[in-house]
């Protein structure tokens, strides 16, 4: 378990602070003793009351009860003892660590295929927005490539030469693919 002697903050090793050096409230270096979090969730319920008591007088009661000041019980539990946090705080739950993965799949299991169905709209709309643009994009019709430029006067008389420069001029190429070099 690391914990912030300053403000109190406490975090266990398979919390979202677990790879912090220093505290996320105030920046002071964690303390660390060799309860992990696994440790911790396999005690009964009376073996995590004693545990935090004892961790309460490593850290010290003035600092325990200004954290709790600021941020309120159930916060305090959060980052920590996650069971507890989410019986204080119905239908909230407490921030582990995981993987993005496994995050997304609980997601999705808790707000069920409405979420699911939305994201796959927005997916649909943006691939249906892609292909409208790809059938609207001018194409070489020698090569079919779509990296083509549109000619400006002063283009024309540059890729024209001097021989061509008043057939552009007049009308006459108004596209230069990039790729096959041809004027169409």
């Amino acid at each position: 378990m690391k914990y912030c002697l300053n403000c109190g903050f406490i975090a266990a090793d398979n919390s979202t602070s677990k790879d912090d050096v220093n505290c996320p409230e105030c920046n002071t270096p964690f303390q660390e003793d060799s309860m992990t979090g696994e440790m911790f969730e396999s005690l009964s319920e009376f073996e995590k009351e004693q545990y935090a008591e004892q961790l309460y007088a490593k850290i010290g009661s003035e600092v325990i009860n200004k954290y709790i000041r600021k941020y309120g019980e159930p916060s305090f539990y959060s980052s920590w003892w996650y069971d507890k946090y989410e019986k204080m705080c119905p239908g909230q739950e407490a921030l582990r660590y995981e993987p993005i993965e496994e995050w997304k799949a609980r997601f999705y299991e808790k707000y069920g295929p409405h979420t699911q169905a939305y994201q796959d709209q927005l997916l649909e709309n943006i691939r249906a927005e892609r292909e409208s643009r790809q059938s609207t994009q001018v194409k070489c019709p020698y090569c079919h490539s779509t990296n083509v430029n549109k000619m400006r006067d002063i283009d024309k008389i540059l890729y024209g030469g001097e021989a061509g420069r008043l057939a552009s001029l007049i009308g006459g190429s108004q596209w230069y693919c990039r790729n096959c070099k041809s004027k169409f």
